[in-house]
Protein backbone atom coordinates (compact mmCIF):
# COMPACT_ATOMS: atom_id res chain seq x y z
CA UNK A 1 0.00 0.00 0.00
CA UNK A 2 1.25 3.26 -0.89
CA UNK A 3 1.83 5.81 2.44
CA UNK A 4 1.82 9.39 2.13
CA UNK A 5 3.47 11.55 4.11
CA UNK A 6 2.19 15.41 5.00
CA UNK A 7 5.12 17.99 5.28
CA UNK A 8 4.28 21.43 6.61
CA UNK A 9 6.93 23.88 6.46
CA UNK A 10 6.57 27.82 8.36
CA UNK A 11 8.57 30.57 8.77
CA UNK A 12 12.19 30.92 7.55
CA UNK A 13 14.07 28.71 9.84
CA UNK A 14 11.75 26.28 10.79
CA UNK A 15 12.18 22.76 10.62
CA UNK A 16 9.55 20.92 8.25
CA UNK A 17 6.99 19.16 10.33
CA UNK A 18 6.07 15.85 8.68
CA UNK A 19 3.12 13.62 9.68
CA UNK A 20 3.15 9.71 7.92
CA UNK A 21 -0.43 9.50 6.96
CA UNK A 22 -1.89 6.09 5.62
CA UNK A 23 -2.86 7.18 2.22
CA UNK A 24 -2.64 10.33 -0.29
CA UNK A 25 -6.51 11.12 0.12
CA UNK A 26 -6.11 11.70 3.80
CA UNK A 27 -3.01 13.57 3.25
CA UNK A 28 -4.84 15.96 0.86
CA UNK A 29 -7.77 16.18 3.40
CA UNK A 30 -4.98 17.31 6.30
CA UNK A 31 -3.08 19.88 3.85
CA UNK A 32 -6.58 21.50 3.12
CA UNK A 33 -7.31 21.84 6.92
CA UNK A 34 -3.41 23.01 7.69
CA UNK A 35 -4.23 25.78 5.39
CA UNK A 36 -7.63 26.92 6.06
CA UNK A 37 -5.43 27.66 9.70
CA UNK A 38 -2.85 29.65 7.93
CA UNK A 39 -2.31 30.14 4.51
CA UNK A 40 1.05 31.41 4.04
CA UNK A 41 2.78 27.47 5.41
CA UNK A 42 3.65 25.49 2.73
CA UNK A 43 2.59 22.13 3.12
CA UNK A 44 2.91 19.43 0.73
CA UNK A 45 1.71 15.72 0.14
CA UNK A 46 4.22 13.28 -0.75
CA UNK A 47 4.17 9.31 -1.70
CA UNK A 48 6.05 7.32 1.22
CA UNK A 49 6.71 3.69 1.14
CA UNK A 50 5.82 1.42 4.06
CA UNK A 51 8.82 0.54 5.63
CA UNK A 52 7.23 -2.65 7.35
CA UNK A 53 6.17 -3.86 4.68
CA UNK A 54 9.05 -3.46 2.65
CA UNK A 55 11.02 -5.50 5.31
CA UNK A 56 8.14 -8.26 5.48
CA UNK A 57 8.56 -8.67 1.98
CA UNK A 58 12.70 -8.80 1.83
CA UNK A 59 11.86 -11.52 4.68
CA UNK A 60 9.82 -13.76 2.81
CA UNK A 61 11.92 -13.39 -0.08
CA UNK A 62 14.74 -14.69 1.97
CA UNK A 63 12.47 -17.38 3.60
CA UNK A 64 11.37 -18.49 0.25
CA UNK A 65 14.79 -18.87 -1.27
CA UNK A 66 16.07 -20.61 1.77
CA UNK A 67 13.19 -23.03 1.49
CA UNK A 68 13.32 -23.74 -2.21
CA UNK A 69 17.33 -24.68 -1.53
CA UNK A 70 16.45 -27.49 1.38
CA UNK A 71 13.29 -28.64 -1.20
CA UNK A 72 16.07 -28.90 -3.75
CA UNK A 73 18.69 -30.75 -1.57
CA UNK A 74 15.58 -33.17 -0.33
CA UNK A 75 15.11 -33.79 -3.71
CA UNK A 76 18.31 -34.58 -5.33
CA UNK A 77 18.98 -36.35 -1.78
CA UNK A 78 15.97 -38.55 -2.94
CA UNK A 79 16.85 -38.96 -6.90
CA UNK A 80 20.10 -40.77 -6.11
CA UNK A 81 18.61 -42.84 -2.81
CA UNK A 82 16.06 -43.97 -5.56
CA UNK A 83 19.22 -44.96 -8.01
CA UNK A 84 21.09 -46.25 -4.84
CA UNK A 85 18.83 -48.39 -2.73
CA UNK A 86 21.40 -50.17 -0.70
CA UNK A 87 23.79 -47.43 -0.26
CA UNK A 88 24.17 -46.88 3.77
CA UNK A 89 24.30 -42.90 3.37
CA UNK A 90 20.62 -42.98 2.09
CA UNK A 91 18.11 -42.42 5.12
CA UNK A 92 15.75 -44.83 3.29
CA UNK A 93 16.03 -47.86 5.19
CA UNK A 94 12.77 -49.88 3.39
CA UNK A 95 15.11 -51.09 1.01
CA UNK A 96 17.68 -52.85 3.11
Amino acid sequence: MLKALLVVHGIMGMDPYQVPMENMSECNKAAIQVLQQDDELKVLCLPAKDKQAEAQQQIDTMFNFFNGFITKMREQQDDYCYERPLNESCSVQSFR
